[in-house]
């Protein structure tokens, strides 16, 4: 810890981490740099250990001195920082690209706060904590809360490929620094080759610097038996594990039969029907209201008996374009046509009146004003076509405010890895032509 009067500032440093754990602090009295996550890979000219990198804060320093608005370049993995220039009175907030790793943040006329845990905001004094009605309004109905909102009013989580920028001048302002996507011209061939070739590298890349087992959570879905066979070619020691209710569901019974085929071992965690009476109340409060979130924490409480990691297929089935509703994406013409789609599909909890009714009066908000927040936000994409619109659209909200938080639960017992999420596989599966995305898993 550090800072004097005017800039407090900490990092929680744990006794025991992973290989792929990092943090990095520096400081030389004009700029702080503080950066911590899990590296999937070095850096140019810089080999990354586990724990303390003193060179990495430096690098992120020099590069936000001179270009500030200009995303990260060569940090791949799950990270969050924070660079203050004294010189300019500014501070900024920044994460991976893909927002796998949560930030939370206030800014006003006399503070800004950053901090990776939400709940750390209940120890500030110079917080009027209260809820944020809209927040309340939109999970209700939309399942989501939209525009970075939390439960907090004030307080914002920062949204996938974006920095919140803190400047003396009293203001605060949230950029964008994803930039559209550039699809290739590819043959069919061409691109599962791609997707193939680079699935082997991020596998094999981070394998390496794990230097041990990799657990595989294995369910029958394509993109965990993508990962599997990718582990099962390269010959890299693992562990494959599926949970399921019961052993005859048919997401096991294809986990198995994937297995077998490959002479692989494969385990199945089946949960017991009393324990899961038990715990799905509670489960569906932590998760916001998700059910059957506790899949992942009790798989990684089995797995971390035999290694400390746990490599996770999430999402390739959303970069190949797989809807979340029932509607064809090649059908839908415009923003606004994805957006209507889109939001039938998410309103399957409370309907805006139902909503009003549960809510005490104090707390109800207009319902336009939720519709202008949610077409507000496809808007906000930048993309040439649709159906990027759409997944720019699932990795800014489902995943990252609804998905995403029920995986992490296997923090509890282990480091989830998501290969999917490597910088180099993402940017490999958002190039290749729309036209091939459903072919190319298939191959």
């Amino acid at each position: 810890m550090g800072g004097d009067a005017q800039l407090a500032w900490g990092i929680l440093l744990p006794e025991k981490f992973t290989p792929l754990t990092c943090w990095s602090i520096y400081e030389n009295g004009k700029e702080l740099c503080l950066f911590e996550g899990e590296m999937y890979e070095d850096l140019p000219h810089l080999k990354l250990i586990p724990g303390d990198n003193p060179g990495i804060s430096p690098h992120i320093a020099a590069h936000m001195r001179e270009r500030p608005d200009r995303r990260l370049a060569n940090l791949n993995g799950m990270y969050s920082g924070i660079y203050v220039d004294s010189r300019h009175s500014s501070a900024y907030a920044f994460g991976d690209q893909t927002g796998t790793r949560s930030l939370f943040w206030i800014s006003d006329a006399s503070r800004f706060i950053v901090t990776g845990n939400l709940w750390a905001f209940r120890g500030c004094d110079c917080l009027d904590r209260q809820w944020d009605k809209m927040a309340l309004m939109e999970m209700l109905t939309i399942g989501i809360p939209m525009a970075g909102r939390t439960w907090l009013a004030e307080v914002s989580q920062l949204q996938r490929g974006r920095q919140v920028i803190s400047s003396k001048d009293d203001s605060t302002k949230v950029r964008m620094l994803l930039e559209p996507t550039v699809r290739k011209s590819l043959s069919i061939k061409q691109s599962t080759n791609a997707l193939r070739d680079s699935m082997d590298e991020t596998i094999g890349r981070i394998c390496r610097r794990l230097d041990e087992p990799v657990g595989l959570a294995l369910s029958g879905g394509l993109d965990s038996r993508i990962l599997l066979a990718s582990l099962h070619t390269q010959e890299i020691e693992h562990r494959s594990f599926t949970f399921c209710y019961n052993s005859n569901e048919a997401d096991n019974k294809i986990a198995q039969a994937a297995a077998k085929l490959l002479g692989e071992q494969q385990s199945a965690v089946i949960m017991d029907s009393v324990l899961a009476k038990l715990l799905n109340r509670d489960c569906r409060l932590i998760n916001e209201g998700e059910s059957q979130g506790f899949g992942f924490l009790l798989l990684a409480l089995q797995v971390q008996g035999t290694t400390n990691t746990l490599m996770i297929g999430y999402p390739g089935d959303i970069f190949a374009g797989s809807p979340c509703g029932p509607f064809r994406l090649h059908s839908i013409k415009s923003k606004r046509d994805i957006a209507d789609k889109m939001l039938k599909s998410h309103m399957c909890m409370f309907t805006p009146e139902q909503a009003l009714k549960v809510l005490a009066p104090a707390y109800g908000v207009k319902w336009q004003d939720v519709l202008d927040e949610w077409y507000g936000s496809f808007d906000q994409i930048d993309q040439q076509s649709v159906i990027d619109v759409y997944m720019d659209h699932v990795l800014d909200y489902r995943l990252q405010r609804r998905t995403r938080p029920r995986i992490e639960a296997v923090r509890w017992f282990c480091l989830p890895i998501y290969p999917y999420m490597d910088e180099r596989l993402y940017t490999t599966y958002r190039s290749l032509p729309l036209t091939h995305l459903d072919g190319i898993r298939a191959h």
